[in-house]
Formats: structure tokens, sequence, C-alpha cells
């Protein structure tokens, strides 16, 4: 894969919300931006949320489509009385429906993933990578070094909460590092 540049930043949205086109891409496209869009796959196309269509048309402008899911459901609570192993088979079968539905609807493959509702444990980390995903994010506070493990990549949430003032400080990194 290709070096990033120095000090680049990765734009992500958790959403399949028609507020994203309606407010956010010209926003980006007039900045020259483009961003990784994370979407549950079976609330596109319901009322209010971008269509299979749409999402084709902004990954063909550039965009990366990912997966947050079937459903956006966090993933981390076994259910009260739910074994190991029925909790385990309920989230794979989450990620890989999620996973060949957005692969068989755009024509490529998805390769990242953002845990539902920011949260990851060890098992959807392993289950991210035994699906294929190429990389994972959580919603976590912190900086994500180089050296990051890929499947838990923490993400800064700025949203309309946040003071302006704050942006600037959140887009800070790890970016020295003695190695020697």
């Amino acid at each position: 894969s290709e070096q990033l540049p120095r000090q680049a930043v990765l734009i992500t949205m958790d959403t399949e919300s028609m507020v994203f086109l309606e407010q956010a891409l010209p926003i980006l496209k007039s900045l020259g931006f483009t961003a990784t869009v994370f979407v549950a796959s079976e609330r596109v196309g319901t009322r209010g949320a971008i269509s299979w269509d749409q999402l084709t048309q902004l990954q063909q402008a550039g965009f990366t489509i990912g997966c947050r899911g079937k459903y956006g459901r966090a993933l981390t609570r076994r259910k009260k009385g739910q074994s190991f192993k029925t909790n385990f088979v309920w989230i794979e079968s989450e990620l890989r429906q999620a996973k060949t539905t957005i692969e068989a609807q755009l024509g490529r493959p998805c390769q990242l993933l953002a845990y539902p509702q920011g949260k990851s444990n060890n098992l959807l980390s392993a289950m991210a990578a035994k699906l294929g995903f190429s990389a994972a994010f959580d919603r976590s506070t912190g900086d994500t070094p180089f050296f990051a493990a890929r499947f838990n990549i923490h993400r800064t949430v700025i949203d309309s909460q946040s003071p302006p003032d704050r942006f600037g400080s959140r887009l800070t990194t790890f970016v020295k590092a003695d190695l020697n």
C-alpha cells in the first residue's frame, strides 16, 4: 500500500442519513475532500436514508464506503443468558451479512469496518480480521500512533457539540517517536 503523506487526516462519517448528502457533502466537495462513509447495510434505502445508487455515486466520486454492521447496533455486549458460542455466531453473522450486502450492492470489496456504536473488544477485532476487513475503527479517546494495531484505530468525534476552537487540538497525533 502507499505511504500516507505527513499529517494526513482521514475524514469518516458513521451515517446513511440523507443529511450527509444535503449538508456534509457540499462542504466536503467545496474543500476538495472526500471521506469514508460507514453504513449499516439494512438501513440503506430506508426512509430518510441514502440509497444504494447514491452510495455508488459517492464511491465513483472518490468516497470510500465502509461497514458498520447490519443495523449499527453495538456488538460488544452479550445478551442476558446468551452463551459465548451463540454470541460469537450472532456477531459473525451480523458483520458477514453486512459486508456481503455492501460488496454485492457496490461491486467492490468492503475493506473497512467502523465498530457499531464505536465500541470494540478483542472478539470484534478478531472477527474483523477473520472476515477479511483490512482495518477497523473505534471511537475512543487517544491518538493513533503510526504503529497502531490496524483493527483498533481510534477516531475522534467532531460534531455540532464540538467547539470550533477545539477542532485543531483534536487533530493532533503521536508523531514524534524515538524508535532507536
